[in-house]
């Protein structure tokens, strides 16, 4: 019983009357149990697993890395992205692209570069968020950049993609960064309306407007009608958003009174060969005649039209429009033609093809990436290059690298009689050449010996290397190279038998060496692989004894002798010698 029981019943025992059960619940309920020491230590241990729990957490959620608002998943495509040419899988232009269409072309990034962080962006600024304190290891030199503890940002000079490496002492990482231009929301840029009426083409029907001050605007089939208070000028904005970011783009009415018949250019031609875009105003447009002085004219609606220009006329456009007592006409500016001229090298059996740039003013030449090569690192075959303006206009060429020769150097040889000398087969190839400007140079050892085209050549050393130089036009040639042309003779004689009984005649087993061996060894075995004998005298030979005093049994016996030349190269001979007295 513990003391707590005691003092319960040392409670009830000075009651003069026996307590019931009740009763007795009611004072031990009285005088609590004391808490255990266990229910101490739990209570602790808690909090201190809590304190731990939240410093994992905190430090988890700081290496993560944080992308802020402005980075954006690409919205179209870029001049600088390509695919392959032979699927005609080219640069879209400015507009919006379908859902799948984008999700194929952050696939393809990922692929090219897949040890990349990608960042994508419609600014030419874009803030990062690193995980680590890092520094600048390398970057492109047309990027500014500002570091700031964990916040990088990066300004760049025009859109394009780029590629940056970070690194502290821990680690490196390769950021890509891809400037996109922004989408268009609207179809044109400024317009001037008749009227206090216009409907809007719109690329983009989801968003919101910021700026309708003055205007009623409404949906409709194709965009959104706009109705004006008041004749003047305004200014919309709108914000559209899709799966990957928002943007906005801006578009400038001028609602003015009907009068007369006019003529507005729309979407001028900014680089060579672009179409033109223009609209006529006026109350009454029927019987409209319309036309241009070089060129084609598409209408597409009651008042606007798209002219091709005649670029090759080398005339000024000028459009002109008619309707009953009204007329009007403009002078349409067109830019001029590139003045850029490309320069193609073919491939030849040195070199591979190139592709470069003849031009005066500021041209950009750009090889698609898929093809991994350069401009001046192009083999034989087909294909598509771009070349930019300072404008940002974009020319197509299909070009095609030939290959000027098929130029292989090969031969064969075979020896004289007495093996001193090489006669060479020639087994060059030599096919679509034409004239006699093909050369043959034959080096002995790094020496011209012979141009002629199957010389006789001699072989005044062992271990020979004979080149073939094959020469077209000067400037293309191919090589082959043949090494170890030793003569056809033996370097190491010897007898097969010989018989040391010291009657003066073949007493001891000795090696013929060629002049060209300046060093050797030679051992002699028994059957079993026992070495009896061994010398490396060049003048030495065996006599048949085992040591000064005993001989060698009669029998049959193994030699191995290796000899040497001035270039150290091993000659080796293995054979048996029959010893018989």
């Amino acid at each position: 019983m513990n003391d707590f029981d005691k003092h319960i019943s040392s409670k009830m025992n000075n009651l003069k009357v026996s307590p019931s059960e009740s009763l007795a619940d009611v004072i031990k309920s009285s005088y609590p149990k004391p808490k255990p020491i266990h229910l101490f230590r739990q209570f602790y241990g808690a909090i201190i697993m809590a304190v731990i729990l939240s410093g994992i957490a905190i430090f988890v959620l700081n290496i993560i890395p944080k992308e802020t608002s402005q980075l954006y998943q690409p919205q179209d495509y870029h001049f600088s992205n390509y695919t392959n040419v032979e699927n005609n899988d080219f640069p879209l232009n400015n507009a919006l692209v379908e859902k799948e269409q984008k999700q194929e072309y952050v696939q393809k990034q990922m692929d090219s570069n897949g040890n990349c962080r990608h960042f994508y962006s419609y600014n030419l600024s874009v803030d990062i968020a690193l995980s680590d304190i890092y520094r600048v290891q390398k970057i492109d030199e047309t990027l500014n950049y500002s570091l700031n503890g964990k916040i990088l940002n990066v300004l760049a000079k025009t859109q394009g993609d780029y590629q940056l490496i970070l690194s502290n002492h821990k680690n490196q990482e390769t950021i890509c960064l891809h400037f996109l231009q922004s989408p268009k929301i609207f179809k044109n840029r400024r317009v001037t309306v008749q009227g206090l009426t216009y409907e809007i083409e719109s690329f983009a029907s989801e968003g919101k407007w910021l700026n309708t001050a003055g205007l009623n605007i409404s949906d409709s089939d194709n965009g959104f009608i706009v109705r004006a208070k008041s004749y003047g000028n305004y200014q919309l904005v709108r914000q559209a958003k899709d799966e990957f970011s928002s943007f906005t783009d801006t578009l400038d009415i001028r609602f003015v009174q009907a009068d007369d018949l006019k003529l507005e250019i729309l979407s001028p031609a900014v680089c060579f060969g672009d179409k033109v875009r223009v609209r006529v105003l006026g109350d009454n447009l029927k019987g409209v005649e319309f036309g241009v002085n070089a060129g084609n004219v598409t209408q597409i609606n009651a008042c606007d039209y798209i002219i091709e220009p005649d670029y090759d006329s080398k005339i000024n456009l000028k459009a002109y429009v008619k309707c009953q007592n009204y007329s009007d006409s403009i002078i349409i500016p067109l830019p001029d033609k590139p003045n850029y001229k490309l320069l193609i090298k073919p491939a030849t059996c040195i070199r591979k093809g190139s592709v470069g740039l003849e031009f005066d003013n500021n041209y950009q030449l750009v090889i698609p990436k898929f093809y991994q090569l350069s401009a001046d690192n192009m083999p034989e075959g087909k294909y598509n290059v771009w070349v930019f303006d300072d404008k940002g206009c974009k020319y197509e060429h299909a070009i095609k690298i030939e290959y000027n020769s098929d130029l292989s150097a090969r031969f064969e040889y075979v020896y004289s009689i007495d093996g001193m000398s090489v006669q060479i087969i020639d087994k060059s190839t030599v096919a679509d050449l034409y004239g006699n400007n093909l050369r043959y140079e034959w080096y002995l050892n790094g020496e011209l010996v012979s141009d002629a085209q199957e010389p006789v050549l001699d072989l005044t050393e062992i271990n020979n290397q004979l080149r073939l130089k094959l020469i077209y036009n000067n400037d293309c040639f191919d090589e082959y190279v043949v090494d170890n042309i030793s003569p056809d003779v033996e370097l190491i004689r010897c007898a097969n038998f010989f018989t040391p009984n010291g009657d003066g005649k073949n007493d001891v087993f000795a090696m013929v060496l060629d002049s060209r061996l300046v060093r050797f060894n030679a051992k002699i075995m028994t059957r079993s692989g026992h070495l009896i004998y061994s010398w490396s005298d060049m003048d030495s030979a065996w006599d048949g004894k085992i040591n000064a005093s005993e001989y060698a049994s009669d029998g049959v016996y193994f030699y191995v002798i290796q000899a040497f030349d001035s270039n150290g190269k091993v000659y080796e001979k293995k054979g048996v010698i029959q010893l018989v007295r």
